[in-house]
């Protein structure tokens, strides 16, 4: 997992498969954010994973994005693409 620290343009440099519970990328209490996906994109495994958390962060722009949930183990996968709150 990588969490966004502090402003400032962030870009995903290949394609990512993400296997945990949780979020691939965290950005929370941070503004004026920007990350672009290249054309690359995060692949979800995880029954329970989420490719972007974003909490309590305003001015975020996301760009050139592909969040893929490819969870097979069970029917109530609850992966999500993109999550907001608070924000």
């Amino acid at each position: 997992p990588f969490t966004v620290e502090s402003s400032g343009e962030y870009v995903l440099g290949q394609n990512l498969t993400f296997r945990e519970e949780g979020a691939a990328i965290t950005i929370a209490y941070v503004h004026n954010v920007k990350i672009k996906f290249n054309n690359n994109s995060i692949k979800l495994i995880h029954a329970n994973a989420m490719g972007i958390n974003i909490h309590d962060s305003t001015e975020i722009t996301i760009e050139n994005d592909a969040i893929k949930n490819s969870c097979e183990s069970s029917q109530d996968a609850t992966g999500t693409s993109i999550r907001v709150a608070n924000s």
